[in-house]
């Protein structure tokens, strides 16, 4: 079987059991999706031990917590049938779950690590921008009525607080890397869908626990997070995974800037949703560090326009210099004094 067919066959199946997590009882389609979920964990480990190089820990961390994340599923379910609960939470699980969710978030910076060469913040500023507007939306819309809702047991609610700041820390760097300059083969796109997946079932997890509502497409999302990660891990382009492209320039494309500057209308949205006022501190605090994160990109972007600008005006200048002179020696001793001036 080829790697298109390997790819068709673990697509269908994850879509197959999300239908049936979607359409059957909990009863019927919950051990399919465990069983599922352990079943691409041992896959990827079978296919970690193939990689070599970079790649090799990347599969291995990622190998590392699909499995977590399945036996934590394997042991909620345990610890909700003694407890009469479908999804009891604190729970022994959650001892393995945040591990799980620390290794997804080392899974993201090793892939960042290792395919980018360059720092830029500017990158930075963009990605941790998109994911404080996301948790402003999140937090007007159902989190922050569950987070300061004394009622509930502090415990859920700093559990919970726990999972949403390793999820808001993972979602970041995936934007990061999204903006990375190097090779993009096959399974750079199948993992990025996989990640998409597990962000919005997680956001879908946190919606069900503020709501009572939701837990359904958490759970449903589940095979196709699990099916694509084993996909993208045992596919022959993985090993082109964690390869930087040296010679790429940095590029900030008009999407890129576009999608920035709607997170600066977040808090108006966010401001009408609440009927014009402002319901929390942390609404204050989170707009204002929104604001301040894409004053300071606006302003760094100006700045590097300025300098690219002087520096065209330099080289014009000194190429008419050099222009002007009437001898090869001249020009040859003008050449250090140039660049001098130019770097």
């Amino acid at each position: 079987m080829g790697p298109r067919s390997r790819l068709g066959v673990f697509i269908a199946v994850s879509g197959a059991i999300s239908v049936l997590a979607l359409v059957a009882p909990t009863e019927m389609s919950d051990p399919v999706v465990l069983l599922w979920s352990l079943l691409c964990s041992v896959l990827m480990i079978t296919a970690a031990r193939r990689h070599r190089g970079t790649t090799r820990r990347t599969a291995w961390l990622l190998a590392g917590a699909a499995s977590l994340t399945a036996i934590g599923f394997l042991v909620r379910g345990i610890h909700g049938e003694m407890v009469g609960e479908p999804q009891p939470m604190p729970s022994p699980a959650d001892f393995i779950h945040i591990p799980a969710y620390v290794l997804f978030v080392l899974t993201a910076l090793h892939v960042h690590r290792s395919r980018s060469t360059r720092r830029d913040l500017d990158a930075w500023l963009d990605a941790a921008a998109l994911i404080l507007a996301l948790f402003i939306m999140m937090w007007v819309t159902f989190l922050g009525d569950f987070v300061l809702d004394s009622s509930l047991d502090p415990g859920l609610r700093v559990l919970n607080s726990v999972y949403n700041l390793l999820i808001y820390s993972a979602g970041t760097v995936f934007l990061r890397i999204t903006s990375t300059p190097g090779h993009r083969p096959v399974s750079y796109y199948i993992l990025g869908v996989a990640g998409i997946a597990y962000i919005v079932s997680d956001i879908a997890a946190t919606y069900s626990l503020a709501r009572g509502t939701g837990l359904t497409l958490a759970v449903a999302l589940s095979p196709i997070v699990y099916g694509l990660a084993a996909a993208a891990i045992r596919h022959p382009s993985a090993a082109m995974l964690a390869v930087p492209h040296e010679e790429e320039e940095l590029r900030v494309g008009s999407l890129r800037l576009f999608i920035v500057a709607l997170t600066i209308l977040t808090p108006l949205i966010t401001f009408g949703h609440d009927g014009g006022r402002v319901s929390s501190l942390v609404l204050i605090c989170s707009a204002s560090l929104l604001a301040g994160l894409v004053v300071t990109r606006v302003v760094r972007l100006l700045r590097q326009q300025q300098e690219a600008s002087d520096l065209d005006r330099a080289l014009s200048t000194e190429l008419a210099q050099l222009a002007a002179l009437d001898s090869a020696s001249a020009i040859v001793a003008r050449i250090p004094d140039a660049a001098e001036r130019l770097l």
